[in-house]
């Protein structure tokens, strides 16, 4: 609950774009943790990561990461992503 709370709260007040790459990045780490853990505690820890990064994620609307790079030169990135959704 505290993660969400204070990434909604950055979400807000900084750039998006930076802070969902680094959640992604975040995400990305913990995985790799999980995959190279000799033991199970490793293993919970990278877990942990994991969700860290990925509650940061979730806290973006869908659309979000293409809004930021939209400009009018390159309008189908939009099409693609809806039609990849099926809506």
């Amino acid at each position: 609950m505290a993660v969400i709370l204070t990434l909604g709260k950055a979400y807000g007040t900084f750039y998006n774009k930076y802070l969902y790459l680094a959640n992604i990045t975040i995400f990305a780490a913990g995985s790799a943790l999980c995959g190279a853990a000799p033991n199970m505690e490793v293993l919970i820890a990278g877990r942990v990561i994991v969700s860290l990064g990925a509650t940061g994620m979730y806290l973006v609307r869908p659309e979000s990461p293409f809004s930021l790079h939209y400009s009018s030169q390159s309008p189908d990135i939009h099409k693609i992503y809806w039609i990849s959704l099926g809506r």
